[in-house]
């Protein structure tokens, strides 16, 4: 599980150089899809209900529409570029650590699942900055966003213990909502009407 979350979390990072975040966002919230798919398989606990399915839908089709950006690539079948795919990929990779997480690590305290997760993670990205001389602290912001990170995950983890795994990931769902606000005000990115209406759904 921590494997799989250090890889979609590298790969994830180095996709937002290359996509918006909008794409960055949307796509990497499709986890439930996956969540239902794997669960499947080995959560039967986990049982869905014809509005989750509704739910997930809508998912595919934000999926769709956020990627494709325009009217013409959604008729001529263009499905995002190659950073989509990595944050395709990534979120995949997320998605099997929640159904890990869901199966086996749901009696653990959510704070000890975060604490591990970005311990390995932490570790190897502090040994790497060391390496190439990339280690600085330039603003506060770095530090804040470190402690906001860490209480988002550890309520995430908690949440999972309680509700079932595709629920959890789906509610994650309000994240495009800000970072769609927060991409626009800070950087100035602007979305398409087909993305307009991928965030919608």
């Amino acid at each position: 599980s921590l494997v799989a979350t250090l890889i979609a979390d590298l790969i994830y990072t180095y996709a937002l150089t290359r996509v918006m975040v909008i794409n960055a966002v949307l796509i990497g919230h499709i986890q439930p899809i996956f969540i239902v798919i794997l669960g499947y398989f080995f959560l039967k606990s986990d049982r869905l209900t014809k509005f989750d399915y509704l739910g997930i839908f809508f998912l595919i089709l934000a999926g769709i529409l956020v990627s494709t950006k325009t009217l013409d690539n959604l008729k001529n079948f263009k499905f995002g570029t190659f950073g989509d795919l990595l944050v395709l990929f990534a979120t995949f990779a997320w998605a099997t650590t929640t159904i890990v997480t869901r199966k086996y690590l749901k009696d653990l305290p959510a704070q000890i699942i975060a604490f591990y997760r970005f311990l390995f993670a932490g570790f190897i990205f502090f040994t790497y900055l060391i390496l190439t001389n990339g280690f600085k602290i330039t603003n506060i912001y770095q530090i804040l966003l470190g402690f906001v990170i860490g209480i988002g995950t550890t309520l995430y983890y908690e949440g999972l213990r309680r509700i079932k795994a595709a629920q959890a990931s789906a509610l994650e769902l309000s994240t495009p909502f800000f970072a769609t606000f927060l991409g626009y005000i800070v950087l100035k990115e602007y979305i398409s009407l087909i993305q307009f209406f991928g965030l919608l759904f």
